[in-house]
């Protein structure tokens, strides 16, 4: 218990004078008929008088409860001032020797990084293989923060050591008094002091807002030491202390003198629950779903009789959610949090591109907004759709694997109809950023990242009158207050650094909060503290799990329970006796005509699991059994988890009439109609953006690039000499990648030139075995286009040969995946469970040469409709096959299409015409079940039938 602790500092005062109040009406009720009491006139004058309140939420409630009860009695209201028990330890606001947060911290940093830490091994016995900024910054926090819980009872670290209270770890606390010592040099030097010890001095010497001759404990029951020893030395200046306490009738001795719950007195305390008032629910947004339908049942009078609360704060957003698609006012006063802005994020995105200049970082940064208004003021020809393009194409295309690299880029087109004028733009704009990035290096960040912003705001026009303009405008106003106050703080010789700079002044501003009007008629979603000063009938706790109520400590690395308690420190014990208080508070508040329900989840939404509060369980023994029952009954069925389905089908509308097919496209058809519409019609593909190296349509489309240029070199292609064909290829590959990814690709990608580079070897022996038996390529990257059907099929033939011996001819595709035969990747098994929906009769292959023990069906049309293309132009028959380039060497070489006859070509043509006459009646329905590989399996889930509709269907 904090009265029996040792003193660290002067923190012992006279009790002050205690007023105990029965808590059976709401606490707004009787404390503001307690302090109007003896205003008799019209007028109450309580200017004199400053009211000490647990929260701001509850000052501003409080002050609101005063002008009514003055209302009701016609009379007029001087208020008291409002403010919580930390208005104590603020002293003057005007002084600017107080670091703020990012300076000490700044501090911190430099010390640690400045210090030979082995010194202190004692605190450090083992430090990390590499000491770095990020070590820093964590243990600069842990410190600090470290400093701000020892504060509370007017202690630092030499006092702790001082103390004897931490005897088994004296040499820790000893070392922590050194490097203490330390910090409070460096920041001497730069004449400022640290912020806790600025706490303490105010506490020593208080100042008092003027006139003010009374200060009043409203229900405060966790007062700290340095704060109590605060009011003591205000007493000493003549200020009139007083407690108010409330508690249950004849309850005095359950607090102590300063009306704080003693421990022990609470801890086994029976609590007036009861098991219709308790809630068992499944998660956040469940708990959030059911106060909402509750809500919904009072209408318009909802905000006159509700009230909500919530004892864990991670049920607020899901609370939040749930009352705006409810139609329902709700109004946080905890704030919005700043590390939700607009601006935190573009911070954010540009702190990764300073710490790590990575593409990918590079390309976060530029899809924000902000980034756009930054861009528009360097080029305003660049626009955002542009340059989104332009960045995708980049990464898919190029794959740089950081902003230098990606500068760099030499991008040429390859074909006459490539276009590069978005990857041109987005390039643009990555050289700009790289620009700004070294001209924010030049500089302190404060002055550098201020020239920064007002270009990306410059364009920018305000209206205060917005709720998001005037969050953005008080976001920067806090981000330029601790960018002057940190540029204050530095030395002028120091050695700066924007990237650890900013990412101190981001660490502090993310954790703090923008407070916009509140508005009338609305629900308020208080925390947990804020709820004693709630006077609705009903009250609606949610989030009542163990670990959060009671509100707990563990495993702190400096101050265990041990020690807390002995330095007058708050103990685990001392906010279970608070939380015990305050709940029982809620209850006996309302015992006329009013309630308190309480909603205690079972799991986090993300599955974590959850236990009740250990408070839910105080009651008498011979009730006990039925309160666990209760709270681990099953849930109602609506309550468990339910099984998957779709939210909507994917609906797509009519698109424009299919004008042209290639081989490629027919065999999506056959595999499945509907993917072909999305793929083919709707132009919906998938892309990997988080490509290290290529993927394996990449990879091949970079060896057929170099196979290509060896095909049309007239004089290579002649070769019978393994060595020079392979030179070849090796110094086109190189060309090749050069082109596409710089001078100096990403490991990822070298490595895959020399896997590249071990397959061509195998080609070149290939090659040269191939010419020197007659066949000599007579065309490369053949291009064709034929009217099948009323349909254009164009395509383009990799390679097609013939044979200077025999005269024969034949077509070559590239193939650089698993060798495989031709007549397994053209026709496979037919299934009547399986096919029959997806699989016309045209599709159907039933020629003699081609029948098997099961029927078979036509899964390709690639190489029959390449012989189609080119059989008018040779006298000869046309073979087709592949040339595999696989990883097993052996295996490369030509694989020719078997049986192909006149027979399997005349099928394979009807199928044709039966895929080009389905397309152009516009059939991409039924969809297949599963394909093997499928590029949309991540919105079909597997599922087609159900999460998709037939395109063109009307939806009811």
């Amino acid at each position: 218990m904090m009265n029996g602790a040792i003193n660290c500092g002067d923190c012992m005062a006279a009790a002050p004078n205690r007023t105990y109040l029965t808590w059976d009406r709401p606490l707004l009720a009787s404390a503001s008929e307690w302090l109007l009491a003896g205003e008799t006139g019209s007028t109450a004058d309580l200017s004199d008088t400053l009211l000490l309140l647990p929260t701001q939420q509850a000052g501003r409630r409080f002050r609101e409860a005063l002008a009514g009860e003055m209302a009701k009695r016609g009379g007029g209201l001087f208020p008291p001032k409002t403010a919580t028990p930390a208005v104590m330890l603020t002293g003057d606001e005007a002084d600017k020797t107080i670091a703020d947060t990012v300076a000490c911290h700044w501090h911190w940093v430099t010390v640690l990084q400045g210090e030979a830490l082995g010194r202190y091994a004692a605190l450090f016995p083992r430090l990390p293989s590499v000491v770095d900024f990020n070590w820093c910054r964590q243990m600069a926090r842990s410190l600090h923060e470290l400093r701000g819980t020892l504060v509370d009872a007017d202690c630092d670290c030499a006092a702790v050591a001082a103390s004897g209270q931490a005897e088994a770890e004296r040499a820790r606390w000893e070392d922590l008094a050194k490097l203490e010592s330390v910090y409070r040099a460096s920041l001497a030097k730069v004449k400022l002091r640290d912020a806790h010890d600025a706490k303490r001095a105010a506490a020593a010497k208080p100042g008092m807002p003027d006139g003010i001759r009374r200060i009043v404990l409203m229900g405060i029951t966790d007062l700290s030491p340095l704060v109590q020893s605060a009011l003591g030395k205000a007493a000493g200046q003549g200020v009139a202390i007083e407690s108010l306490v409330f508690g249950p009738e004849g309850g005095e001795a359950l607090f102590d003198d300063w009306g704080r719950p003693v421990p022990e007195r609470w801890a086994k305390r029976d609590l007036p629950l009861v098991n219709e008032h308790l809630h068992p629910s499944l998660d956040e947004r469940t708990q959030a779903r059911d106060v909402v339908n509750w809500l919904k049942q009072y209408k318009e009078e909802v905000y006159d009789t509700v009230g909500v609360g919530t004892a864990d704060p991670k049920v607020i957003p899901h609370l939040g959610r749930e009352l705006r698609e409810g139609g329902i006012r709700y109004f946080d006063p905890a704030g919005q949090p700043i590390r939700r802005t607009s601006l935190h994020a573009f911070l954010q995105s540009l702190l990764a591109v300073l710490q790590n200049p990575t593409f990918a970082n590079a390309d976060a940064l530029l899809r924000l907004p902000d980034a756009w208004h930054w861009l528009a003021q360097q080029d305003d020809s660049i626009e955002p759709t542009a340059l989104l393009r332009g960045l995708d194409e980049l990464r898919l295309k190029h794959i740089p694997a950081d902003l230098a690299a990606a500068t760099r880029l030499e991008i040429v087109p390859r074909r006459e109809e490539e276009k590069i004028g978005y990857r041109i733009t987005a390039r643009t704009a990555l050289r700009l950023l790289q620009h700004a990035l070294d001209e924010l290096a030049k500089e302190p960040l404060p002055v550098g990242l201020v020239v920064f912003l007002k270009a990306t705001l410059a364009d920018r026009e305000f209206n205060s009158a917005d709720a998001a303009d005037e969050t953005c405008i008080e976001a920067v106003a806090q981000l330029n207050d601790r960018l002057a106050k940190l540029n204050a703080a530095v030395p002028a010789a120091a050695k700066r650094s924007a990237a650890q700079e900013l990412t101190l002044v981001l660490d502090d501003l993310g954790r703090g909060a923008l407070f916009p009007e509140r508005p009338a008629d609305t629900i308020d979603l208080q925390g947990w503290l804020e709820l004693a000063w709630e006077d609705a009938p009903h009250l609606i706790v949610t989030g009542a799990n163990e670990g959060v109520l009671p509100e707990s400590i563990h495993g702190d690395r400096f101050l265990p329970e041990s020690l807390r308690a002995p330095l007058g420190l708050r103990s685990n014990e001392d906010r279970f006796a608070r939380d015990a208080w305050l709940l029982e508070l809620l209850i006996r508040s309302r015992k006329d005509g009013g309630r308190v329900d309480f909603f205690t989840g079972r799991q986090r939404h993300n599955g974590d699991p959850l236990k009740p509060s250990r408070l839910l369980f105080r009651c008498p023994d011979d009730q006990l059994a039925k309160r666990v029952e209760h709270l681990f009954a099953d849930l109602p069925q609506t309550e468990q988890p339910p099984a998957w389905t779709a939210a909507w089908p994917l609906h797509t509308e009519s698109a424009k009439r299919v004008k042209h097919l290639s081989p490629t496209s027919i065999r999506a058809y056959l595999a499945c109609p509907y993917r072909f519409y999305l793929r083919h019609v709707m132009r919906m593909e998938s892309q990997d953006f988080a490509l290290r190296e290529q993927d394996a349509r990449g990879f091949g489309s970079l060896v057929h690039r170099v196979l290509e240029a060896f095909g049309k070199d007239k004089t290579i292609r002649n070769s019978t000499s393994p060595g020079t064909i392979y030179k070849f290829l090796v110094a086109e590959l190189k060309q090749q990648v050069e082109g596409d990814f710089g001078s100096e690709p990403p490991l990822p990608l070298r490595v895959q030139q020399q896997i590249i580079e071990r397959r061509l070897h195998h080609v070149a022996i290939v090659q040269a075995r191939e010419r020197e038996s007659g066949w000599e390529i007579i065309e490369a990257e053949r291009k064709f286009e034929k009217t099948l059907g009323g349909m254009a099929i164009r395509g383009t033939i990799d390679r097609v040969e013939k044979n200077n011996d025999t005269g024969a001819v034949r077509v070559l595709d590239y193939k650089t995946g698993t060798a495989k035969e031709p007549s397994k990747a053209h026709w496979g098994p037919y299934r009547e469970d399986r096919d029959a929906e997806v699989a016309p009769e045209y599709a159907r292959l039933e020629a003699g040469d081609v029948k098997k023990r099961v029927p078979q069906r036509w899964l390709d049309l690639q190489l029959p409709l390449y012989a189609w293309a080119i059989e008018e132009e040779h006298d000869a028959e046309v073979d087709v096959g592949y040339f595999n380039i696989p990883s097993v060497g052996t295996s490369t070489g030509v694989s020719l299409l078997a049986p192909f006859n006149a027979e399997v070509m005349a099928l394979a043509m009807e199928c044709a015409s039966g895929v080009v006459n389905h397309v152009a009646e516009e059939r991409f329905w039924p969809p297949a079940d599963k394909l093997k590989y499928d590029d949309y399996e991540a919105i079909l889930f597997d599922q087609p039938e159900s999460t998709a509709a037939n395109p063109g269907e009307v939806m009811a």
